[in-house]
C-alpha cells in the first residue's frame, strides 16, 4: 500500500456557544480536514484547529504545511505511521497541528486496514 494523494480542505465550524477565556472569546473553529488516499482506495481522514493564540498556526500556515509535507511523503507506505511522523517532523520547523492532522489520517488508514475504523459501541 502506498500513499498517492493528500488534500488540504479548511473548514469553519460555527459554535453553538461561544467558548469564553480570559483574553478572547470563540464563536468559531477554524478547522483543516486532511484526506489521505492509498493506491489500493483506502481512504483515511484527519483534522487540525487554528489555535493561533496557543501554537501561532493560522488555519492558512496548518493547510499550506499539509500541502507542503503531503508531497513530500507520497510514495511512502501509510502502515510506517511512526518512521513518517518523525521524517514530518524534521520536514518543516513547529507545523505540529499538521503533523498531527496527517498522523490521524495515517492511523485512519491503519484501523481501515485491520477493519477496526472506529468503535461502534
Amino acid at each position: 500500500m502506498k500513499i498517492i494523494n493528500i488534500e488540504a480542505f479548511p473548514i469553519r465550524v460555527p459554535l453553538v456557544k461561544p467558548i469564553v477565556m480570559s483574553h478572547i472569546t470563540v464563536h468559531q473553529s477554524d478547522n483543516v480536514l486532511v484526506k489521505v488516499t492509498t493506491d489500493d482506495g483506502v481512504v483515511g481522514w484527519g483534522e487540525g484547529v487554528e489555535a493561533t493564540d496557543l501554537t501561532g498556526e493560522t488555519q492558512a500556515s496548518i493547510r499550506s504545511a499539509i500541502e507542503f509535507i503531503g508531497a513530500q511523503i507520497v510514495g511512502e507506505d501509510p502502515m510506517r505511521r511512526t518512521s513518517l511522523w518523525a521524517d514530518m517532523n524534521k520536514m518543516m520547523f513547529s507545523n505540529d497541528t499538521a503533523v498531527g492532522a496527517i498522523d490521524i489520517a495515517l492511523h485512519d488508514i491503519a484501523g481501515k486496514g485491520v477493519g477496526r475504523p472506529r468503535d461502534d459501541a
